[in-house]
């Protein structure tokens, strides 16, 4: 039996998620995800498991590539998915296995072009679409009035080699996006090719479905294989990636192309009723939305050449205000498409997760206006991933001491039955704890949830140091899936406080929309109203108490030590400090700081001034250390610069980690291990008695 985890340990645990239902439902593909902490790698594969759980799950690509994305032909019993395999430069290629016929060697579709979303079968079977970052050519190309000509390609003087670099040339205010990089002349097309194009010795032709200096993702095929819907990107000028996102219809054959929905808020996941007559969809017609609004589920009716307005719109969700197509967050899910499309079981029912009070389900959702319906057990869970037959769900699902396993219920019948069982040790060796949940009152009277997990092998009412985790977002949602970071915290001597302010999803818009123009002030107050709970009842220890978060959760432990002397140790991940230059050095920042301070800098700066905690680093007092990827385009890395030398000028005590080339959310494994080692070692100094 364990008594203390140690971060390494996360790296021992498997990750499977994406749960992909065979159509016969005999079988049940799903990815697996293991990490080699000595090669520095995290690497997938998929599995099967057959649905009657006669047979254990199989591994069926190697463990040597990333393979992930299955999804079955719609005929048959061929998989298509992604992998890195057959390639030095880990580019995906999209790959099919028969596994009718026992398995065997997967065949690849060798195309150009690397595919940038999971594959898409059409109807018949005979064809797959996907997305993909295309150079952008003739009319088509991102330039500027007096820009040079473009270079021969065969000019004896440019080198690749001696630049391997080319100079970054942005034109429009969707230039990048973090964990991607630059575009640089890139767009993202939907692209088709013949599913029967295999082997690695020709390259398969592709259909370039979308055309134009715009950006298109996540393809869905009609149920008669003519058109295909997506997400497009193409209002005139700014090409903003993250938050224009519109409805658009191409034609698998042809080159006709139209808006089905004339709308200026982003929508996502599209998917097709059966009879091809009406296309649903998640979105919210509010200004700005993204992130900012709970998702609720759409149906839009389809006439081809005809654009439909908000008012043609019909909400399926209506009432029920959470957020509708999201999937609360656990530590070991091995994560597929950002969204899960919505589900049609007919023509007038549909199945989509709901993220709601720190949980997540899946509900049934009716045309004919009768409220929404769980049908995925109750408890304290998250289930994400959804995936059906003509009887049964599949899906993913995760409890605070029990990591992901994929699951398969009966849509007419009870009991649920675990078609996997990885990570069975965990249960069996780690004595963790079930978080306390909290329902107490935060600003202005508000009740907020939040949850205290007990230090491993403390009794109620037994004194520690605690630590207060802080959500990023700040639509961010604390949930009821495993953590594995609460539990190594508890495990080394931690109380574990994390609460869900004003600003978190799951709790309603009003809820969701209160901390747009009020970083720092009543969500403040709901996550000290927490700590004083918990103080209160003799929980924390006197000699510490610890803040950290990691995105907005860092911006808000940088403002908590402006605002307050409460707290001993400080770790700030991934942070905000400066809501100015936030604005023109984020990716997302020329909208989503406008959007949620209500002010711009060139107009109108006492907003971005009033919530930025660099203002006010004289009051610091608490020791701090900053942790940030050099890489990040979200919360860039001069954000903790310009807090850590503001402090460090004024002789405070804080010191700065730089992980070279990481993005906004680390990715490498050893610098994971590495963040949490520096987190422990940091609060256990400032934290606890000298021994």
């Amino acid at each position: 039996m364990k008594t203390q985890l140690e971060p390494r340990d996360l790296f021992d645990l498997v990750k499977v998620g994406d749960p992909q239902m065979s159509p016969d439902e005999k079988w049940m593909a799903f990815t697996h995800q293991r990490t080699n902490l000595k090669e520095n790698k995290t690497r997938s594969s998929i599995w099967l498991v057959p649905m009657d759980g006669s047979q254990e799950p199989r591994r069926i690509t190697p463990e040597t590539s990333n393979s992930r994305m299955p999804r079955w032909a719609p005929v048959g019993g061929r998989l298509a998915f992604l992998s890195d395999r057959d390639h030095d430069d880990g580019k995906d290629q999209i790959y099919l296995i028969d596994v009718s016929e026992g398995g065997g060697e997967a065949h690849r579709v060798a195309t150009d072009e690397v595919p940038g979303s999971a594959p898409v079968w059409s109807p018949d079977g005979q064809r797959l679409a996907f997305s993909a970052w295309i150079e952008a050519e003739g009319e088509d190309r991102l330039t500027y009035p007096g820009a040079p000509s473009e270079r021969d390609e065969d000019d004896e003087d440019e080198d690749e080699q001696a630049q391997p670099d080319k100079p970054v040339v942005m034109t429009t205010l969707g230039s990048r996006i973090d964990g991607y990089g630059f575009f640089n002349g890139k767009t993202e097309h939907i692209l088709t090719v013949d599913a029967e194009a295999t082997g690695a010795d020709q390259k398969a032709e592709t259909r370039r479905i979308t055309d134009g200096p715009y950006f298109h993702g996540s393809p869905a095929f009609s149920p008669d294989g003519r058109w295909i819907a997506c997400m497009a990107s193409r209002s005139e000028p700014h090409h903003d990636l993250a938050f224009d996102r519109r409805l658009w219809v191409f034609s698998a054959d042809s080159e006709k192309a139209y808006p089905v929905l004339d709308s200026d808020y982003p929508v996502y996941a599209p998917s097709w009723s059966p009879d091809g007559k009406r296309i649903s969809f998640y979105g919210q017609p509010r200004a700005f939305n993204w992130l900012s609004a709970p998702n609720e589920l759409y149906v839009v009716d389809v006439v081809p050449g005809e654009t439909a307005t908000w008012e043609d719109v019909t909400c399926v969700s209506s009432g029920l205000d959470r957020n509708v197509g999201m999937a609360a967050g656990s530590e070991t899910r091995a994560q597929g498409a950002p969204f899960t499309p919505p589900i049609w079981l007919d023509d007038r029912t549909l199945l989509a997760t709901v993220a709601s009070e720190g949980q997540s389900h899946v509900y049934r959702f009716d045309l004919g206006g009768e409220p929404p319906v769980q049908v995925t057990r109750a408890g304290r869970r998250t289930v994400s991933e959804p995936t059906v037959g003509s009887d049964l769900l599949g899906y993913a699902a995760a409890e605070p001491t029990k990591p992901d396993q994929i699951y398969v219920v009966s849509l007419r019948e009870a009991g649920e039955r675990a078609l996997t069982d990885f990570n069975r040790d965990v249960a069996d060796e780690w004595p963790m704890n079930q978080p306390e949940v909290l329902s107490y009152e935060g600003s202005d009277g508000w009740t907020i949830q939040g949850w205290f997990l007990r230090a491993w092998g403390s009794e109620s009412g037994q004194s520690r140091p605690t630590i207060l985790f802080v959500h990023g977002g700040p639509s961010g949602m604390f949930a009821e899936g495993f953590s594995f970071t609460n539990q190594l915290c508890a495990s080394r001597g931690y109380h574990v406080l994390y609460v869900n302010p004003r600003g978190s999803s799951g709790y309603g818009t009003e809820f969701q929309w209160a901390v747009i123009g009020d970083w720092g002030g009543r969500d403040f107050g709901d996550i000290m109203a927490a700590v004083d709970l918990v103080s209160e009842r003799g929980d924390v220890s006197e000699k510490g108490l610890g803040i950290t978060g990691w995105s907005y959760g860092g911006f808000m432990t940088n403002w908590a030590i402006t605002q307050t002397d409460r707290f001993t140790a400080a770790v700030s991940g991934a942070s905000v400090s400066n809501q100015r230059s936030m604005f023109g050095t984020s990716d997302v920042g020329h909208d989503f700081v406008s959007f949620s301070l209500d002010a711009l800098p060139f107009e109108d700066d006492g907003a971005m001034r009033r919530h930025s905690p660099i203002r006010h680093v004289e009051r610091v007092d608490t020791p701090v250390l900053f942790i940030h990827g050099e890489g990040d385009l979200r919360c860039p890395i001069g954000q903790a610069e310009e807090m850590y030398v503001s402090l460090k000028k004024r002789d405070k005590m804080a010191f700065m980690v730089r992980y070279p080339g990481e993005p906004h959310g680390l990715k490498r494994p050893q610098n994971i291990r590495d963040r949490w080692e520096r987190t422990l070692a940091w609060f256990d100094h400032h934290l606890k008695d000298d021994e």
